[in-house]
């Protein structure tokens, strides 16, 4: 396996080198291009910055997000030197050159540390730093949470403030990074964690930031649209100019796909996510119970992941998950509801003793096992959901249960399936009358649920024919799978396809490609 994947690596290497002729312009532009080392999305980097390249007729940079620690030093050293690594398949399209930030604390960051400290009087205010009128509170905040690998900050802690001076300095080094280049335009991987640093500072400088993924659609970042998960309210009005019979096929393709995962199918947003063994999904009901006998009203918290971009839409109702659930376990004891608590398989194992801890702190939860599955759920009745914007919001509706969300904003907002609170007062006002929230009317919400679900998971624009099939066969594996997959499909002619989407999507300035992705062939829809 090893050295068919070598091989695999070593042909994707020529193919660039084949196709895409690297100019060297006298100029000081540059395409900052992310250096991410996963193999899927190093196809649409190559062909997305070529397309940027020409059109500002610059130079390819690729860089390090964030400081790296000594055991990140020594493989970004190896690799340096590896003739199959990451930056070999960065230079084979184009990249002449790769930043590494350094760690510095100059005058200017220390008064910027000390202008801040002074008004962190809790850990909510985390959320609220600015540098240069810059929002960088929710990406220091998840970072922290990620790396340190716990669920909620002290603020006032040694830890967060020698954090805090880290995340500065890389706030600075970006910054005097700007003043020095002409950057045209930015690609990224994601827009969370100190990732999203440089992106951020783009966008208020009016740079052009992209991000893409291989099943993943390009968007075009900016101040209208300043994270890769948003223009939901444009869902509407782009699906109304489709023609008739292109709206009826694509909703009844949306109604098959979500079907399928409650028929223990893997849809293409299942594929996608993180890997578990266990899941969800599975049409089989077991004999066993899940739920209690009892006529009591029974409530399902459907938890988070605690550490995995926890603001990824902003901010929510609290300052993290730990305190939403902490808040929920104080209302056990003042209703007279059962509670239920269903965690991600995917890492559950690395959060067992938060689950513990919540367990033991409030008796009245109850556990649920991590194979218990959402089919099991509905047909023992579960009466309500509640999440702060997990994608649960667009499946129990489907059965007539309501979702209440801890969020006044999320993906679903804009649509009539999910119930939203106008702020803390009226949250707790509806935690507290569960059992008075009505039933969800499925005949009058399934349209739009259908509409949601389509524009966001089915109208990706991949450069890979029946990805959805693909992934289905290799499973996990399909990563390491991926050049070959692609190397099999190419043609010349796919090849000017590719980037002529690409130049006509760049060009038109908008939002996103809107694409097909459930059809055997890449099929463009349109741009918006």
């Amino acid at each position: 396996m090893i050295i068919e994947n070598l091989k695999q690596t070593y042909k994707f290497i020529n193919h660039n080198l084949k196709n895409f002729k690297i100019k060297d312009y006298n100029n000081k532009n540059i395409i900052l291009v992310e250096l991410y080392d996963y193999k899927p999305s190093t196809i649409p980097f190559s062909y997305l910055s070529n397309v940027l390249s020409e059109k500002h007729e610059a130079k390819i940079v690729s860089y390090q997000p964030y400081f790296l620690n000594f055991i990140q030093k020594t493989k970004y050293f190896f690799n340096q030197y590896n003739p199959f690594g990451i930056n070999e398949i960065y230079k084979s399209f184009g990249v002449k050159k790769f930043v590494s930030p350094q760690i510095s604390f100059t005058t200017a960051e220390k008064e910027d540390y000390e202008r801040i400290i002074k008004k962190i009087k809790n850990k909510k205010d985390i959320l609220d730093i600015k540098i240069d009128n810059i929002l960088l509170g929710d990406l220091i905040y998840d970072e922290f949470l990620r790396s340190k690998n716990t669920i909620t900050i002290n603020a006032n802690s040694s830890e967060f403030k020698s954090f805090l001076k880290d995340a500065i300095s890389l706030y600075y080094y970006w910054k005097n990074f700007f003043k020095k280049d002409k950057i045209k335009a930015v690609l990224i991987s994601h827009h969370v964690y100190f990732m999203g640093i440089v992106p951020r500072i783009a966008i208020y400088k009016n740079i052009p930031v992209y991000t893409v993924g291989i099943a993943e659609t390009p968007k075009y970042l900016s101040k209208k649209y300043p994270i890769k998960h948003c223009g939901f309210e444009d869902y509407f009005k782009i699906f109304k100019n489709f023609k008739p019979s292109l709206q009826k096929n694509l909703l009844l393709d949306a109604k098959k796909s979500l079907n399928e995962r409650f028929l223990g199918k893997k849809d293409i947003k299942i594929l996608l996510d993180r890997y578990t063994e266990k899941d969800f999904y599975n049409q089989k009901i077991t004999k066993k119970k899940i739920l209690s006998k009892t006529k009591k009203f029974k409530v399902l918290i459907a938890a988070h992941q605690f550490n995995d971009a926890v603001h990824v839409y902003g901010k929510f109702l609290f300052t993290d998950f730990y305190e939403w659930l902490d808040f929920l376990g104080k209302c056990t004891n003042k209703t007279n509801y059962e509670w239920y608590i269903k965690f991600h398989p995917s890492e559950y194992k690395s959060n067992y003793k938060y689950i513990k801890y919540f367990a033991k702190k409030y008796p009245k939860f109850n556990i649920l096992p991590i194979d218990v599955t959402n089919n099991q759920l509905i047909e023992e009745k579960i009466n309500i959901i509640l999440t702060v914007y997990g994608s649960i919001g667009h499946e129990y509706p489907l059965f007539g249960i309501p979702v209440v969300n801890a969020s006044k904003t999320g993906p679903h907002k804009l649509f009539n399936f999910n119930i939203y609170p106008r702020d803390m007062k009226h949250y707790k006002k509806i935690i507290t009358n569960l059992d008075k929230v009505p039933l969800v009317k499925i005949k009058k919400i399934q349209k739009n649920l259908h509409i949601y679900y389509l524009m966001r998971f089915l109208m990706e624009y991949s450069l890979i024919d029946g990805f959805k099939d693909k992934i289905i066969k290799f499973g996990p594996n399909y990563p390491k799978k991926i050049y070959e997959i692609f190397l099999k499909q190419f043609s010349k002619k796919r090849n000017k396809m590719i980037i002529k989407v690409y130049k006509d999507y760049v060009n038109s300035k908008k939002f996103r490609v809107y694409g097909n992705n459930l059809s055997k062939k890449c099929k463009l829809i349109r741009y918006g």
